[in-house]
């Protein structure tokens, strides 16, 4: 079983604090261009809360300042692979991001257009998984 995991950072509006953005980061061309959250493996070892820190700094340059709590998991068979994908909210203080050479761009987006930009499935239930937290449902 492949072990992964898959971070929605978010950050709030400095003059209202309950508006909340979503950051979305672009793979590469030879990845399809397609937009996502933070995604990695989790190495041998390693616990699923130190890779999602660990992916989130090596994919963005942030740290979390707030909010950093599982909130869900999500399974799929991907290629033959069984994969088990950890899902988490992290939230932060910052809004200038570094990409790593897996990303072109990035966006920081309101929570339904964040929704529409994801392209995978897994990524969008992520996501309504993170906003209901978020809503305390």
């Amino acid at each position: 079983m492949l072990r992964k995991v898959q971070v929605h950072i978010f950050r709030r509006d400095g003059e209202k604090a309950s508006t909340l953005f979503f950051l979305a980061l672009q793979r590469t061309p030879e990845k399809g261009s397609i937009w996502q959250p933070v995604t990695g493996k989790v190495e041998e070892g390693e616990e699923f809360d130190d890779a999602a820190r660990r992916e989130v700094f090596e994919e963005t340059g942030l740290k979390p300042a707030g909010m950093f709590a599982k909130v869900g998991e999500v399974r799929f068979e991907k290629n033959g692979t069984e994969v088990l994908e950890i899902i988490y909210a992290c939230e932060v203080d910052e809004s200038e991001v570094h990409t790593s050479d897996e990303h072109v761009a990035f966006e920081w987006l309101p929570d339904k257009q964040a929704q529409e930009r994801l392209y995978y499935q897994s990524n969008r239930y992520g996501l309504s998984l993170v906003l209901d937290q978020l809503k305390g449902k």
